[in-house]
């Protein structure tokens, strides 16, 4: 008999709730700002932009603070609290247990509007996928498991016609395996997102596109603080990170003649924050 997911303690949330359409918001809304700085006076259809060292950085940024709150949820989900991962949608909903996928699986749409007349439309959706197993096959639930494996994506459209027309499109997935271990979970996943907005209006029409990835390979002790390693690409540019095991993130971003870096807390598991 499958078990049922736990509700769990949602007093530390948001750790991942909304937190896929935020950064999709974030980065329509960056494309937005540099379409508007690249605007000129002519109606010829522009090529697609670049985007420079302050864009890539801040959308580096936000990439790795996407990881970060992976990490810190990664433990209550191999743990069957499906609570943290929200859908971020209007209906909170969480995975159902597929007997055929053996796995637990949720695929979410909805749709929004603005305005009266309607001047805006937005569709998002999300599908996880959550299945636990050992050397014997696939579990019901992570009692016995010696890994899990979890899949997400998600995308949004987004159309305004208030001054023009602008659209929006986003897509992002994952993928992760988290290995039990006795002292805590070990974590490989990869992932991708696309971006893309154009912009017309009775001046200028232009349009931009961003490719970003990510990949990490972690250890996420019981009782500690993350250590291992993470990088992030945005267009020609890439961020590295290495998680110290002591509560720190030392990041380093490098492209086109530019270099930054910085260091950032991250959460850690059974410490006081």
């Amino acid at each position: 008999m499958p078990f049922t997911a736990r509700k769990g303690d949602r007093r530390g949330e948001p750790i991942m709730r909304n937190w896929k359409p935020i950064l999709a918001l974030a980065l329509m809304a960056g494309l937005l700002t540099v379409l508007a700085g690249c605007g000129s006076d002519s109606t010829t259809p522009q090529e697609t932009y670049d985007i420079d060292a302050t864009t890539a950085e801040q959308w580096s940024e936000q990439s790795l603070e996407m990881i970060n709150q992976m990490i810190a949820t990664i433990p209550q989900v191999s743990q069957g609290d499906f609570a943290a991962l929200g859908s971020g949608m209007k209906s909170a909903q969480e995975p159902v247990w597929d007997e055929m996928e053996e796995a637990w699986v949720l695929d979410v749409t909805e749709s929004f509007t603005e305005g009266d007349p309607v001047h805006s439309t937005m569709e998002m959706s999300l599908s996880v996928w959550i299945q636990f197993r050992n050397a014997e096959g696939n579990l019901p639930s992570p009692l016995g498991a010696t890994e899990m494996e979890y899949r997400a994506g998600s995308g949004m459209v987004m159309d305004n016609n208030e001054e023009g027309t602008a659209h929006m499109e986003f897509d992002y997935e994952t993928a992760m395996v988290v290995a039990y271990q006795e002292t805590g979970y070990g974590v490989e996943g990869t992932g991708a997102a696309s971006v893309y907005a154009s912009q017309t209006t009775d001046q200028v029409s232009q349009s931009m596109s961003i490719d970003l990835g990510y990949g990490m390979e972690m250890f996420l002790p019981l009782e500690g603080c993350p250590g291992g390693t993470a990088w992030v690409t945005a267009g020609q540019y890439r961020t590295d990170a290495v998680y110290d095991g002591e509560g720190m993130v030392d990041w380093t971003l490098a492209g086109p003649n530019y270099e930054a870096s910085g260091s950032d807390p991250v959460e850690c598991a059974g410490l006081p924050q």
